[in-house]
């Protein structure tokens, strides 16, 4: 059992990492440099991660945690209620977590996505989190499509798990066409194309 300081010290790491990660990547971002910004010593780094692939595994776990509570879906399932509804508020809250600047006020882009491109050579452990972390949003939306297809709330044919992976592949592009940009504007543009185009 961690006392709550260390569970704090072990938060502030998390924290720290995450922001450094969307900012700098993840293969440029050094343990030293996380432990400096950080403020906490080395021993305290490693008795909570063995290396920074653990702690980047932390990370990913954490953050799609963070991202689903924040959707409104802690316990990671499709919401009740008017499925067309709930899936354009999903969408939303995606792309304005998307857009959320980091610490230089650039958008941050999507930390699964990042992490996507930035380890697409290296198949390994690490790279298979991001996929499964990237296919959980996937099957939320399709979730919500297949509800909305159901109640006819949308009127396209289109099967539910393809849809989904053009939605995602959508924001995820937009993400990364701002986040190189440096400025926030194709998101919102994806969104209304989404809303106006497949989600009829």
């Amino acid at each position: 059992m961690h006392s709550a300081k260390a569970l704090k010290t072990r938060a502030r790491i998390l924290e720290t990492a995450t922001a450094l990660f969307h900012s700098h990547g993840y293969h440029t971002t050094g343990i030293d440099r996380i432990i400096a910004t950080a403020e906490v010593s080395k021993g305290s780094f490693f008795y909570h991660f063995r290396n920074k692939e653990a702690l980047a595994s932390a990370v990913l776990a954490h953050d799609l945690d963070e991202a689903l509570s924040e959707f409104g879906l802690a316990d990671g399932r499709a919401p009740e209620g008017e499925p067309r509804h709930a899936l354009l508020a999903l969408l939303a809250a995606m792309a304005a977590r998307m857009s959320r600047p980091d610490a230089q006020g650039r958008p941050r882009g999507c930390l699964f996505g990042n992490l996507a491109a930035e380890l697409s050579l290296e198949p390994g452990p690490l790279h298979q989190e991001v996929r499964a972390a990237l296919e959980r949003l996937r099957t939320l939306i399709a979730e919500l499509l297949r509800g909305a297809q159901q109640r006819q709330e949308i009127m396209t044919t289109e099967p539910p798990e393809r849809l989904a992976g053009m939605i995602l592949s959508l924001l995820e592009g937009a993400a990364l066409l701002d986040k190189s940009a440096q400025r926030t504007a194709e998101l919102p543009r994806a969104l209304h194309f989404i809303e106006q185009r497949l989600l009829d």
